[in-house]
């Protein structure tokens, strides 16, 4: 089984708001229709039934019910040794260990390490070099963060790959492939959710984590996708440094500010399901507002948050399918072979709210569950030669 190791972390916990799309907030510009209302429901109505996914960033979002990703072959490569950088433990590391889980039927070893700053994934990433793995894996780490420590790697013949991330660097620079973790579908699913509960009418603000200019790309999309679908609905950006969004303190300080700045606003959508949440709903207690927080990633964390009603919904890939993905994006690099586009493993986002989830709480249930909707395992059985 893969091994963990826990590196030491300091969190840096004073951010710096950066608020962007100020005037978004205003008055919307006219109410909007029951078939725009229709729309967003019948949405969420397929993603709390399965998954939903999309072609492209701004392709309609339409129900999955089948694999959609890859369909050419892999090579059959053994006893590949991985190292994994990570930047949280739950999701970030857990997509590790499963990478590591389904290369160990194939003799394969895997190492998981965790930083949660990008000096720690650039020592975490010299240590990992400095033990000659045949592949570092990078699990939501930004490829920014580490360019000096990933040239070193390629100097060496190793080869880097990044899940959960997209590229923000040029492909010279970057990781020599990329796993997306589809936030371009679950942004737009977690609008979508806002827009059907309120039947058009939400005032929602999208808080979203600084420095990942894909990230932009995903919000500001869901943002002018939401304005076109929800006439009746206003649209507010922020972004903060991701130490303040899990310090319970800072999480406070910014949602009350946030919510003392906008009279009228309803809802929260977050970037992230591990910040300090709870922290977000006392903030809206306290001010003795009614605000609906949203979240997106689908880890245990965020289900515990919507089964304790902290926040009413979490928009997730299947984090299997995700790790089932990376490893076959290994095969492809570690052989020589060209690596697939982000996105082309497909993939598809899942709803969870509070009358969907498992009676228990863990990663094993959730997989059960999700790989009933789409299989997956079958389509990477195929395509490595198990069947």
């Amino acid at each position: 089984m893969p091994q963990i190791v826990m590196a030491l972390m300091v969190i840096a916990l004073i951010g710096t708001a950066i608020v962007t799309n100020p005037v978004a907030a205003a008055t919307p510009r006219k109410k909007t229709t029951t078939a725009e209302v229709t729309q967003a429901k019948q949405i969420v109505a397929a993603a709390k039934r399965g998954f939903v996914s999309a072609a492209s960033l701004t392709a309609p979002v339409t129900a999955l019910t089948s694999f959609n990703g890859v369909t050419t072959k892999s090579p059959k490569i053994g006893k590949i040794k991985m190292i994994g950088v990570a930047s949280c433990v739950n999701p970030c590391e857990y997509v590790g260990s499963l990478v590591g889980t389904i290369g160990d039927q194939f003799g394969d070893t895997y190492t998981g390490t965790v930083g949660s700053t990008p000096e720690n994934w650039q020592e975490l990433t010299e240590e990992a070099i400095n033990q000659k793995p045949n592949v570092i894996v990078f699990n939501g780490v930004s490829d920014a963060a580490v360019t000096a420590q990933v040239a070193q790697a390629k100097a060496k013949g190793i080869k880097v790959v990044g899940i959960s991330v997209t590229q923000t660097v040029s492909k010279a620079a970057g990781y020599t492939a990329y796993v997306s973790v589809r936030q371009d579908v679950t942004y737009r699913l977690m609008v979508d959710e806002a827009i059907a509960t309120s039947n058009g009418t939400a005032q929602m603000a999208i808080v979203e984590p600084s420095g990942y200019p894909s990230t932009d790309t995903y919000v500001a999309n869901a943002v002018t996708q939401g304005e076109a679908d929800c006439p009746g609905c206003s649209f507010f950006v922020q972004k903060e440094d991701t130490g303040s969004l899990v310090d319970p303190t800072e999480m406070d300080s910014i949602v009350t500010a946030l919510l003392s700045a906008h009279p009228k606003l309803n809802y929260i959508l977050f970037g992230d399901d591990f910040y300090a949440l709870s922290a977000a709903q006392l903030a809206a207690q306290r001010l003795h507002r009614t605000v609906h927080l949203i979240a997106q990633d689908g880890s245990t964390t965020g289900l515990d948050a919507v089964k304790s009603g902290i926040i009413m919904a979490d928009a997730g890939c299947a984090l299997q399918w995700i790790a089932y993905a990376g490893y076959d994006e290994i095969l492809r690099v570690v052989a020589g072979e060209a690596p697939i586009a982000a996105n082309a493993w497909g993939g598809g986002a899942h709803l969870w709210t509070p009358t969907d989830l498992p009676s228990t709480i863990d990663n094993a249930a959730m997989s059960n569950i999700l790989s009933r909707f789409v299989n997956y395992k079958a389509a990477y059985a195929k395509l490595w030669g198990q069947s």
